[in-house]
């Protein structure tokens, strides 16, 4: 019970960081889009270059409203599952071009973002398993809804 209570603990100290890692994420988006473009601006090409021209193709949509953390990691991994996909398809592209520096630059993409869905995956299984061994008067289901635990 200590182990699972102090891995609780630890896992969920760790959240306190959650705000700065959505900057992080939204900052690293930010570059790869920039890298991006700079590439397709190598290969003669003419990026989009307007927040609404960027919008009009877009498939991942804006969501808001979300208060829960189960449903903002299902939203999270939902748009991650959407970038593996499209990023699969450019990867493929570009090796029947022989273009090998986008290549390159789409296996980096995919290995970073492979790993962070795997580790949010992970991260959350592991979470509601320990929170579920809790031994509190209070918990959170993964529902989101406060519950009294049964004695």
């Amino acid at each position: 019970f200590f182990f699972k209570q102090k891995t609780a603990y630890e896992m969920l100290r760790s959240l306190v960081g959650s705000e700065m890692c959505i900057r992080d994420r939204y900052n690293d988006a930010a570059e790869k889009v920039d890298e991006l473009a700079e590439r397709i601006l190598m290969l003669g090409g003419e990026p989009a270059n307007k927040f609404s021209e960027y919008l009009k193709v877009a498939r991942v949509k804006e969501v808001s409203g979300v208060s829960c953390g189960d449903e903002a990691l299902k939203n999270i991994l939902e748009a991650y599952g959407q970038f593996i996909a499209e990023e699969r398809k450019l990867l493929s592209l570009a090796s029947e071009a022989g273009d090998e520096a986008t290549v390159a630059l789409m296996s980096d993409y995919l290995k970073e973002q492979e790993r962070l869905v795997w580790m949010l995956v992970a991260f959350s299984t592991c979470l509601l398993y320990t929170s579920d061994a809790a031994d509190e008067e209070e918990s959170v289901d993964p529902g989101c809804r406060r519950s009294k635990k049964k004695k």
